[in-house]
């Protein structure tokens, strides 16, 4: 049984901390953040466009919108129509492979909408 002794087993009698403790998430501690919930939700759009690596102005011309636009859906007072036409397209720009991906935003970069 020495032999396996890498393998941590959670025990409630035992006091050893979790591989977790004494760690950082986000810049915060491990142990006081049990239950840190996930960013990308599907709600969450300015996390799924930041996680993406999108800057915010290359978005809007991306998708062929004002910059006003973008952060009112952003910021949860866009209509629901324009927040449902945001999430498709940050799906649709979650499914795309790397090289597709990068295409896309350089085309935003330079002004023009994504295809």
């Amino acid at each position: 049984m020495n032999d396996i002794k890498d393998c941590q087993i959670a025990y409630p009698h035992q006091t050893r901390p979790t591989p977790l403790q004494g760690t950082t998430f986000r810049g915060l501690a491990a142990a006081s953040t049990p239950s840190i919930p996930p960013r990308r939700h599907w709600s969450d759009l300015r996390g799924r466009r930041h996680d993406l690596g999108i800057g915010v102005r290359d978005m809007a011309a991306g998708l062929g919108i004002g910059l006003a636009r973008l952060l009112t859906m952003e910021d949860g007072t866009a209509t629901d129509e324009d927040k449902t036409f945001y999430r498709t397209w940050l799906s649709r720009i979650e499914g795309w492979p790397g090289s597709q991906r990068h295409t896309q935003l350089q085309r935003a970069s330079a002004g023009e909408q994504f295809t």
